[in-house]
């Protein structure tokens, strides 16, 4: 069977990874420490082996060469965090603006200033604000577009001198 121009099942799953290089693809699949039956494993190595360890299974420096300009850059973590759809919060509120607050009620966050900072405020949906927070860490650019955000209440506890709440915040477009 031949797959991308290729008849080894590896190299037909790396072909692609490789823009098409084909040689390089049916080198890297016999160099791989792994089997097809891990797939997943298998373009990881692909992915994200450096120059030296694709060196070391015995491909040559024209092959490791086409595999590192291949390979997808990760992410950094900032823009990981960007990409989550939610974000789970506690606040501690005063006991008495806590009225009518329990679990599935929804809140309006508004944030100061999405990506830089961790300030935001929270009312309900009758416009009462509830209070201002700042966060050690930014909020996620995507709370800037409130139309496309809901915020829940997900649990409350209260004691005596103070009630929490946690709330969820989500991207819904």
């Amino acid at each position: 069977m031949f797959k991308n121009g290729v008849s080894e099942p590896l190299a037909a799953v790396f072909t692609p990874c490789l823009e098409g290089a084909r040689n390089v693809a049916m080198h890297a699949a016999q160099a791989c420490p792994h089997t097809i039956e891990t797939l997943d494993r298998c373009i990881a190595w692909l992915q994200s082996s450096p120059p030296e360890a694709l060196l070391e299974v015995g491909l040559d420096a024209d092959d490791v060469s086409v595999i590192v300009g291949c390979q997808r850059k990760l992410p950094d973590l900032m823009e990981l965090l960007q990409r989550d759809d939610s974000v789970s919060l506690s606040v501690s509120l005063e006991p008495h603006t806590v009225v009518g607050l329990e679990r599935g009620v929804p809140l309006i966050l508004t944030p100061e200033n999405p990506g830089e900072s961790g300030e935001f405020d929270l009312h309900t949906l009758r416009g009462e604000t509830l209070g201002t927070w700042e966060l050690q860490e930014a909020l996620p650019l995507w709370t800037a577009r409130t139309q496309c955000v809901t915020t829940t209440v997900t649990a409350v506890r209260s004691t005596a001198d103070s009630t929490e709440i946690d709330f969820t915040v989500e991207r819904i477009a």
